[in-house]
């Protein structure tokens, strides 16, 4: 129940268009740890709206926070993020909920089965041709 749990608090961090730029601008850094500051000024989210989406999104695991000084910064955590997109495959390779989807749409990656080439007509004969042989 905890992993389901915790996968739920995931999906909430990630649910506001503002979180997912916050999100989008620390998949960008390839595991780099920025400032709150820096974080603010890239995105222009207001500080005291940033502040409190990153408190959302760090008590899910999907940041950690380093305190340094009177500076605080933020990293990815993409183990997080991977096990939660790991568990979403999971429940579509096991059919939950893709009966909505088209049959085309659900296997997009699947390779096409080859179909025979039909053998050629054997040429014809003189008599189909009306010739007398």
């Amino acid at each position: 129940m905890e992993s389901i749990d915790k996968t739920a608090q995931v999906f909430h961090a990630l649910s506001h268009p503002r979180r997912v730029m916050i999100l989008r601008c620390l998949m960008g850094r390839n595991n780099e740890q920025i400032a709150v500051g820096a974080l603010q000024r890239e995105t222009k989210i207001p500080a005291a709206s940033l502040t409190h989406h990153l408190q959302i999104m760090e008590r899910s695991g999907v940041l950690a926070q380093r305190t340094k000084g009177r500076f605080t910064f933020y990293t990815l955590d993409s183990k997080i993020l991977a096990r939660v997109l790991g568990q979403v495959q999971n429940l579509i390779d096991m059919g939950i909920g893709t009966d909505h989807i088209e049959p085309a749409a659900r296997h997009q990656d699947t390779p096409k089965p080859k179909i025979p080439m039909p053998m050629a007509p054997p040429p014809p004969t003189k008599r189909f041709l009306g010739l007398r042989g």
